[in-house]
This record gives C-alpha cells, sequence and structure tokens, in this order.
C-alpha cells in the first residue's frame, strides 16, 4: 500500500471518528481476505470515507471523470480512484480484484437524494462475472446527515452500514443479466432498514 492511501486512510478514520460515528449491521459478511466488491446506495459525498476508514486494505473507487479536473479533488482522487468509464481504470480494478483487493462501487453514479433503479451503472456486475469476486450489498444510512447534498459544512451525526450477503456471479454474462443484477441488488439496499 502506497504510503499516500495509508495518509488517506488515516485522514477517512478521523473524519469517520469525529463526524460519523459509524455502527455496522451484519459485520461478519464482509470477508476479511481475497477479492471483494462492494455496492452500496450513494446519498453523499462521505460514502466512499467510510469504506476506505473501514477496510485494512486499499479500497478502489470509481469517480466521475469531471471531478480529475478539478485542482485539489483531483489529485486526491488520482490517488485512490480511476475515472468512471475509462478502459485503462476497468483492466485496474480487474488486476486489484486478482490481486485480492476490495473495489466500492456507486452503481447510482452519483449522489442521489431518493433511491431510483433506473439510469444504475453495471460495472460492479461486470467485474464480479469477470473475476469471480463475491459482490457485497451495504446499505449506508445517515452520511446524507452528516454531509447533505450542496453542502460544504459536515455536522456530526451516526452513521448505520448495514451489510447484505454476500454472492458470485456466473462467469460470461452480458448486459441484461449485469443490469438485472444490479438492479436486485440496489433493489436490496433500498430495503436493508
Amino acid at each position: 500500500m502506497r504510503p499516500i492511501y495509508r495518509f488517506y486512510r488515516v485522514l477517512a478514520r478521523l473524519v469517520v471518528w469525529l463526524l460519523a460515528p459509524l455502527r455496522i449491521e451484519h459485520r461478519e459478511r464482509l470477508p476479511v481476505t481475497g477479492p471483494l466488491i462492494i455496492v452500496a446506495n450513494h446519498r453523499s459525498l462521505l460514502d466512499g470515507f467510510l469504506f476506505v476508514a473501514l477496510f485494512r486494505q486499499k479500497v478502489g473507487f470509481m469517480s466521475a471523470a469531471y471531478l480529475f479536473q478539478m485542482p485539489v479533488i483531483g489529485w486526491v482522487l488520482r490517488q485512490i480512484s480511476v475515472p468512471t468509464g475509462s478502459v485503462a481504470g476497468v483492466r485496474q480494478m480487474m488486476a486489484d480484484l486478482e490481486a485480492g483487493g476490495v473495489i466500492a462501487l456507486f452503481p447510482e453514479g452519483g449522489v442521489r437524494t431518493e433511491p431510483r433503479l433506473d439510469g444504475l451503472g453495471d460495472i460492479a456486475a461486470y467485474l464480479a462475472s469477470k473475476t469471480g469476486a463475491p459482490v457485497v450489498p451495504v446499505a449506508i444510512h445517515g452520511a446524507s446527515d452528516v454531509l447533505p447534498v450542496g453542502t460544504y459544512l459536515p455536522r456530526r451525526r451516526p452513521v448505520r452500514l448495514v451489510v447484505g450477503e454476500a454472492r458470485r456471479l456466473e462467469p460470461g454474462l452480458k448486459r441484461p443479466a449485469l443490469l438485472e443484477a444490479t438492479a436486485a441488488w440496489m433493489a436490496e439496499i433500498f430495503d436493508m432498514q
């Protein structure tokens, strides 16, 4: 793990400790070794920090390409993330999974204020079908109370993660099946209370 990522992990743990004390339900469902793909709802810019703080190993992400052009945020993202839609980024994620890494993805794409099953991305399902890595759905509750959409000043509020059951996809699935799997995971996440 690169020193810069270690720094981000310490920073993420500090942010979570100070602003978003975590309660994790069914933590035992998260594998401690081997490749893992996390799929989660996306309600706040805080969401990625939660997973960096949670795992000991490096967590990879995909971020919107335009964010990489922003002065400070872009530099930070280049250290911990790959651009959405990038072939090189997908290859990097596959290599990370094959090396036993963790990838956290938000199929909703950008931050959404309400649960919707339209417009989901299928990259998590694609990676799961290609690599055989298990997928664990995780529902994030309360992150939007800490850092609501459109605000830049966080407030201290508790955050709860509900971890679903791990599952694997068949190899070689095509787009309709990938989208179907993604929609099923997200529907499960939306139902996790």
